[in-house]
């Protein structure tokens, strides 16, 4: 994580001192050691020349979009951490294409990479038109870039690759919706719009008091969720499994089962509450 944090500063597009000390403090403000082994799920023993590229993107993924997704839904904070993403965003955007080219990728597969940056990007402009169902999965993708590096670079087949962004399409789906369901009290009085909090307007009407939304997230809105968690978390270790590249998928499945588990748990208690 030290190499490819300094990987970042030494860019030709972080120019002053400050600015590096700024999206090193930001970096470190949003990452931790779990998270960077959740975003790059490469093998204990890849030897690729260019890990610590992937490395670095996969930081980059992790922590930009963080601070888009803080710039797009408005959080009331300070002018001073507005500023911050604002420019965390504009100097690290630019070095995603200054990272990919350093890894020689051959000219289809670097466009491949792109187009999967492209729609990030597109899920988290305030502009978006894309549906909620898909807008809180698409908005994380970019996590899936150093894993889809990786197989490229070892020559995966297409095949590998297209399950690969499947795994982690479903994979953001149960962690994204697993992280709604447990901040949807703070979401609703923010009036930030999640799938979680749409559910629960659909389910217990507008301006409704949080007790109405309590019950109405009990007794409906949380099996939903589960049921819709389970389905992606399940679909997602079943694309892991198919993937012939590796001679063992379990470091995949590992995550999405976490997911499934809970949901099953989940599920559990509502059932067990119904016949009380």
């Amino acid at each position: 994580m030290e190499k490819a944090i300094q990987l970042i500063k030494n860019s030709s597009y972080i120019v002053s001192k400050e600015t590096k000390k700024q999206i090193e403090q930001n970096i470190r403000a949003t990452l931790n050691y779990k998270n960077i082994r959740q975003i790059i799920l490469l093998p204990e023993q890849t030897n690729l020349a260019n890990k610590t590229v992937c490395v670095a993107l996969g930081i980059i993924g992790w922590t930009l979009w963080t601070a888009m997704d803080r710039i797009r839904d408005k959080q009331d904070y300070s002018q001073n951490k507005l500023d911050r993403d604002l420019v965390t965003f504009s100097i690290l955007r630019p070095i995603i294409d200054d990272l990919l080219h350093q890894l020689n990728l051959t000219k289809l597969k670097f466009n491949q990479i792109r187009n999967i940056v492209g729609t990030m990007e597109y899920a988290n402009s305030k502009f978006c038109k894309l549906h909620l169902r898909q807008q809180y999965i698409l908005k994380s993708i970019g996590v899936a870039i150093p894993m889809l590096i990786f197989l490229m670079k070892n020559k995966a087949s297409k095949k590998d690759t297209d399950l690969c962004y499947k795994y982690f399409y479903h994979l953001i789906g149960s962690r994204q919706l697993s992280d709604d369901a447990c901040d949807w009290h703070e979401d609703i009085k923010e009036g930030h719009k999640t799938l979680v909090t749409e559910w629960l307007i659909d389910n217990a009407g507008k301006n409704k008091s949080y007790r109405e939304y309590i019950m109405s997230f009990c007794k409906t809105v949380s099996p939903k969720v589960a049921n819709e968690i389970l389905w992606h978390s399940r679909l997602s270790r079943s694309y892991a499994r198919r993937m012939k590249f590796f001679k063992s998928t379990k470091f995949l499945e590992e995550l999405p089962q976490f997911y499934e588990e809970m949901a099953l748990r989940i599920l559990a208690e509502c059932n067990k509450n119904k016949h009380k």
